[in-house]
């Protein structure tokens, strides 16, 4: 799980980048891929979550689903 979490970290890191410089062609670049990171995290970590029969998994399932719906409206 956090080798997953530094591929994000990076993926995030470099959003930021070019949020900060204001570079709107690196954005649109790379807000696809950030979008398809979070979802594919969601489902890997809800999936791993199901399968450990973990017991914090519908909050943490919620915490997901709050963070769809925002990343939907942008």
């Amino acid at each position: 799980m956090n080798m997953l979490h530094e591929e994000e970290i990076e993926i995030i890191n470099d959003f930021h980048d070019a949020a900060l410089a204001g570079d709107v062609v690196k954005i649109d670049k790379l807000f696809p891929v950030v979008h398809f990171d979070a979802e594919d995290h969601f489902t890997t970590e809800e999936e791993m979550m199901a399968q450990n029969k973990f017991y914090g998994e519908q909050m943490h399932k919620s915490e997901h689903d709050s963070m769809r719906k925002k990343l939907a409206t942008l």
